[in-house]
């Protein structure tokens, strides 16, 4: 299967989750997930699927936390939500939607081109106006991003005249990566070898 690899100083779901497991309180995690054509190449989409599940099972599991909020995106040449969108896999110190949610990733299908700023959008909407965990102690927001491939489309409706990569750093006049960076940590983490480091730690 694909090898993963996390931008800056975290491998997030390769053994280090980047501080988000050892946090101990209540947790709002947001996941946006690559599901691009190139995601069949090298049992991509398989090792994403993997990854995440395990990782939200080890969040389950972890003595540290009570309280589990996560949301479930996918993008490819647009975005949608994955399953239901919001799963609370812990309340009150116990496992609860977890099956539901890593079944409905297993369920994902690939196809289309790479359109971060789809994804990014998406997700920023469950923040804006979603049901996050709210007025709890120790409350922390992340994001994860993952993506096996550079950007190669974009919201055209939006009015952007740069690039695809340009575009989520405010070239359209919105700011993709930094309205997800001012909500909590951002986190961006590569599939095999269709996406640079470069690419990750900017987005980092």
């Amino acid at each position: 299967s694909g090898v993963m690899t996390g931008g800056g100083d975290d491998d997030i779901l390769i053994g280090d989750y980047g501080g988000i497991e050892a946090h101990s309180g209540n947790l709002n995690l947001l996941i946006i997930m690559d599901t691009s054509g190139s995601m069949s190449t090298n049992d991509r989409q398989e090792a994403m699927e993997n990854a995440v599940n395990s990782f939200l099972n080890d969040l389950a599991g972890s003595d540290n936390l009570q309280n589990v909020r996560v949301h479930l995106v996918e993008f490819n040449s647009s975005a949608a939500v994955v399953g239901a969108g919001t799963y609370d896999v812990k309340i009150n110190g116990v496992a609860q939607d977890i099956t539901n949610a890593t079944s409905s990733i297993t369920a994902l299908d690939h196809g289309g081109s790479t359109n971060y700023e789809a994804g990014m959008q998406l997700g920023l909407s469950w923040i804006n106006n979603g049901n996050q965990l709210e007025n709890l102690p120790n409350l922390v927001n992340h994001t994860l991003f993952l993506t096996d491939g550079e950007p190669n489309a974009s919201n055209s409706s939006d009015g952007g005249t740069g690039s695809p990569f340009e575009e989520i750093f405010g070239s359209d006049n919105q700011n993709e990566v930094e309205l997800l960076s001012d909500w909590g940590a951002l986190r961006a983490v590569g599939i095999d070898n269709g996406v640079t480091v470069s690419t990750l730690e900017q987005i980092d």
